[in-house]
């Protein structure tokens, strides 16, 4: 009888078998389960149970080799006892109290052990689990994963498992054929970034530039606690950026700085109304990198028909190239990256799932921002050397909503599913909506530099939101007819504010207009100028005046000083004196003719 050593080893993030079992001698099954603590170490029990299917062969030990480091408390017991475990590294033997030996003869052993499976990074927690490396030698595997209630919620699991028990998650075989188990739990990530612009005008003319502000998206809240210098004004574009505008004199320059915070959402949040369907045009034209209208993209769009035939397609077909990074890091399109599939970075991901989306007639935009990575092989970094990414969104109708996805990653990180869910790493410094070039990112402008983008993960620190400021500019004078007026609202907050409503009374005014403001946002550190008309009483008015604007809670009021009515009732009072000489006037006029006429009758008398 032949003896086997039994070899099942984990490479990395792979489960795998020596080549003697390659030969069909045995029967595997494994259960195995995962029990994690709060401080991500998990305790580790496999039931193994191997059936010899010959006669031939016989095993007496098993070894295993683990991804993790610091494998502690190693164990392993049989129905007779304790089994001898020898652990050199993460490798560990075990021999079995008795042989395996005989046909149809089953054999079951139990292997317990310490490893750290979760790392906590800023306000979430990430699980990682090992793919099966060698499935045609795994015949049973089922996988079973519990996790402390202190995790949180689950915000990304992948694969789905096939059950799920308040805190714990089971996954079979097919599951792990192909891809590991990744999961996050938390609510959402925080990061704090510092941005540095470096603006010059270098002609004899005055001029305004613009800068990029990480804006609020579907799957992020952007907290900007400091701008310097302060901009003119910051207004938002089409695709929602946020833009900083600067004046600058002839030959001069100015260095911007910008600091906040980030929290980052795995899954996408609608902070706004949804979009008019006409303004959808704009995200499904033909573009400088999005050459809709090609015959080869025309082809294409009429066979993908969803945005995840799009995405497989275009993770299956490109194959990332980090030398590219060295040799030729140009933007190419996607056309170039149809043409020369295999050396392809992330802007050619995203160009193309961008060209075929619009061209099969989904909406789908460009988002140029930083992703948080560790290994920028498995999850790599390609549009500024290794510090910016770039990643596409389509448009989803039947959830109203822009979906963030990216197949660079899906290709490049062994089968990570990147559309489904994203996850906490992803933050948007730009989106390209209605052009595939403008505006720039933060990284991109001229005369940037290595330092002028820093990111790093952050406790998350309460910002509490406060009502927005409002300042009425009161005109020179009001009078009965309609008089203009500046009212000023300002948001000192750190974040934007959406969807205010504010109303507008006048008591002892005679009419004001409008009566009601209708805010749709207001970006931190800026604020917005509105038109309001006044009209006084036509006569005197001597109860008080004032202006109340009411958002929410408290309002605000203003009392009408009664100068401003002065000039209306001067101008009120000589009219009226006029008017009033002009009648004793014409009274003692009247009174002068009468008695002239009683002398003449009188004289004619007489």
């Amino acid at each position: 009888m032949k003896k086997i050593l039994v070899l099942i080893g984990i490479c990395s993030l792979w489960l795998g078998v020596s080549p003697a079992r390659a030969g069909g001698d045995f029967y595997t099954s494994y259960t195995v389960s995962y029990t994690v603590n709060d401080k991500g170490l998990a305790w580790v029990e496999e039931k193994i149970t191997l059936t010899n299917l010959t006669s031939r062969v016989y095993a007496d030990q098993y070894q295993l080799t683990l991804p993790f480091k610091n494998v502690q408390n190693v164990s392993g017991t049989d129905s007779h006892g304790l089994l001898k475990i020898i652990a050199q590294d993460n490798q560990l033997t075990a021999y079995f109290n008795e042989q395996l030996a005989g046909k149809g003869k089953a054999y079951t052993f139990n292997l317990s052990y310490v490893v750290p499976i979760a790392i906590k990074k800023g306000e979430i927690w990430e699980v990682t689990l090992p793919k099966l490396g060698n499935p045609d030698i795994i015949d049973q595997y089922e996988l079973t994963l519990a996790l402390p209630e202190s995790f949180g919620q689950p915000a990304y699991i992948s694969p789905l498992p096939i059950t799920s028990d308040a805190r714990s998650y089971t996954f079979n075989r097919s599951q792990l054929l192909y891809s590991p188990v990744t999961a996050t739990f938390g609510n959402f990530q925080s990061y704090q970034f510092q941005q540095k612009f470096h603006l010059e005008n270098s002609g004899r003319r005055p001029t305004s530039q613009s800068i990029t502000l990480p804006p609020d998206t579907y799957y992020q809240n952007v907290y900007l606690y400091s701008l310097t210098p302060q901009p003119d004004k910051i207004d938002v574009d089409p695709d929602g950026n946020w833009l900083a505008s600067y004046k600058l004199k002839p030959k001069s320059a100015i260095d911007v700085t910008a600091r906040g915070y980030v929290h980052v959402r795995s899954q996408p949040v609608r902070f706004t109304s949804s979009p008019a369907l006409e303004s959808f045009t704009s995200f499904l034209k033909t573009d400088k990198f999005w050459p809709t209208s090609d015959p080869q993209i025309q082809s294409l769009a009429q066979k993908l028909k969803t945005p995840k035939d799009i995405y497989d397609y275009v993770t299956t077909t490109l194959t990332y190239d980090p030398q590219r990074l060295v040799k030729s890091p140009a933007r190419r399109g996607a056309l170039s990256a149809l043409t020369d599939p295999s050396h392809s970075l992330c802007t050619d991901f995203t160009d193309l799932f961008i060209t075929i989306a619009r061209a099969a007639g989904i909406p789908a935009r460009e988002v140029n921002g930083f992703a948080a990575t560790s290994d920028t092989q498995l999850l790599p970094l390609s549009l500024v050397a290794d510090e910016l990414h770039s990643w596409p969104q389509y448009w989803d109708e039947a959830a109203h909503t822009w979906v963030d996805v990216d197949p660079t990653w899906g290709n490049t990180s062994g089968g990570t599913d990147y559309f489904n869910k994203m996850d906490f790493n992803h933050i948007a410094f730009v989106i390209h909506g209605t052009s595939s070039t403008s505006p720039l990112s933060a990284g991109l402008y001229p005369n940037s530099k290595d330092s002028d983008i820093q990111v790093s993960l952050s406790p998350h620190v309460p910002l509490p939101l406060t009502p927005p400021e409002i300042n009425w500019d009161p005109p020179w004078q009001i009078f009965p007819w309609s008089t203009k007026s500046r009212l000023h609202l300002t948001n000192r907050n750190s974040q934007a504010i959406y969807q205010f409503p504010v109303t507008i009374s006048a008591p002892g005014i005679a009419e004001v207009s409008p009566t009601s403001l209708s805010i749709s946002v207001l970006l931190p550190l800026s604020s917005s100028t509105y038109t309001l008309s006044l009209k006084s009483p036509i006569g005197p008015n001597f109860q008080t005046r004032s202006l109340i604007f009411n958002q929410g809670q408290n309002p605000i009021t203003y009392n009408i000083p009664n100068h401003l009515f002065l000039v209306w009732h001067v101008t009120l009072a000589i009219f009226i004196t006029a008017i009033i000489i002009a009648l004793v006037w014409l009274t003692h006029q009247a009174w002068y003719l009468y008695l002239q006429r009683q002398v003449r009758k009188n004289s004619l008398r007489g």
